[in-house]
């Protein structure tokens, strides 16, 4: 039987934190950015199309963004239980 390699754990969890941690960030970012698809020169149900669009793309924006960041939250108590 192998024994578990707590060193190996922690930096396999390190490296996924790595990755994860900046996709978190942009999600961030793009959830606070204008929408570009709300110009001045949409008229009429195309305004409104667009403006139901980009209310629906930033609320799924958010729940990837608190998904990516809880997510890196439990890597980070995980490591830190293995340490």
């Amino acid at each position: 039987m192998t024994s578990v390699d707590p060193v190996a754990i922690v930096a396999a969890l390190d490296r996924q934190i790595a990755l994860l941690a900046p996709v978190a960030e942009h999600l961030r970012l793009a959830t606070r950015s204008p929408s570009p698809l709300l110009a001045d020169e949409w008229r009429g149900p195309a305004a409104t199309a667009a403006g139901r669009f980009a209310d629906e793309l930033r609320a799924r924006l958010r729940e990837a963004e608190d998904a990516a960041d809880d997510t890196v939250r439990r890597l980070r108590i995980m490591a830190r239980a293995v340490s």
